[in-house]
């Protein structure tokens, strides 16, 4: 029975995902009027695949057996960190500002292996730091091509520009596909429910159907609630959180799409002194910045939690 239950919770937990994770895709684009909400959640499930398929071997390695004792990762280990993430996640749905799946996956896992006293510390420490940097290194990169580059292209306003920006949207599609569908298909691979590749093509559907189901408030929440980026921002945005992610992914790192962009769009109206800022956005970003803290630890508290009280009861 268990088995059964962990797999419709990693198919719950993929469509959250997909509401949460189509924002940062192709809000810009949103906000920029490239794309409507049904071909986003199109084209982000299409090209989530192709990057989980292709480049997301290294961080499904992590989430299946990088962070607990590899004994520990079991099918019942399984439904209590589905349900931990998808509670968590589902919850900032609600409040329609995208968290960061990997983030509270990460956490739910740890929360679940330290009630057994079994966390791989020396990985987990060196996540933190990285989930630091990279976002800042989107803020000063996108500051640096919105106040030096931006002002040199922006003229640029032709048919090709329409089809780069969408280009460049599927290109941030397909580095979520390499890092965050390994949440769910890590955690399937490490309990031996199936293989890496069975469970990237289960799920990575699920990520269009969740962006279009849950993903209209994340997406103007950040795509017209902070910004309006035009089409050229938009696609020095996709670009430069998208090849963060993919660099993340190709070493192992789980990592924050959702993070990234939210800094990258936060960094590009920086260096634009405020220009298509919106008045909704610091109260946006103020929420976001709380959203991205409670939302680990939430995850961390509700697996640690369940664990207790799984094991005394006896239950599953």
């Amino acid at each position: 029975m268990t088995t059964p239950f962990l797999i419709i919770l990693s198919i719950l937990f993929a469509v959250n995902m997909g509401g949460s994770g189509i924002a940062p895709t192709f809000s810009a684009e949103y906000g920029a009027g490239v794309v409507t909400k049904k071909s986003a959640s199109i084209l982000f499930a299409v090209f989530v695949l192709l990057g989980a398929y292709l480049l997301g071997f290294r961080v499904v390695a992590v989430i299946s057996r990088g962070l607990i004792g590899e004994e520990l990762m079991t099918a019942r280990a399984g439904v209590i960190i589905f349900t931990a993430t998808t509670i968590s996640l589902f919850l900032s749905n609600i409040l329609k500002i995208p968290a960061s799946t990997s983030q509270i996956t990460v956490f739910s896992i740890v929360g679940y292996g330290f009630y057994h006293g079994s966390v791989k510390w020396d990985i987990f420490k060196r996540l933190i730091p990285m989930w630091l940097v990279l976002p800042v290194a989107a803020f000063i990169l996108t500051y640096i091509t919105g106040r030096y580059l931006y002002p040199r292209i922006s003229h640029w306003r032709h048919k090709s520009i329409k089809f780069w920006d969408i280009a460049t949207s599927c290109y941030t599609a397909f580095s979520i596909g390499s890092n965050n569908v390994a949440n769910a298909s890590g955690v399937l691979t490490g309990a031996g429910v199936m293989t890496g590749k069975a469970a990237t093509f289960m799920l990575a559907p699920f990520f269009g159907i969740g962006g279009f189901l849950l993903g209209k408030g994340n997406i103007d929440s950040i795509g017209r609630g902070v910004t309006r980026l035009d089409l050229v921002s938009a696609s020095l945005v996709s670009l430069v959180t998208a090849t963060l992610l993919i660099s993340a992914s190709v070493v192992g790192l789980p990592q924050s799409l959702v993070q990234l962009n939210s800094f990258a769009i936060f960094g590009f109206g920086v260096a634009q002194k405020g220009k298509g800022m919106r008045k909704l956005g610091r109260k946006i970003i103020k929420k976001s910045f709380a959203i991205w803290i409670l939302s680990p630890v939430t995850g961390f508290t509700i697996a640690f939690l369940m664990t207790y009280l799984i094991y005394k009861a006896g239950v599953l």
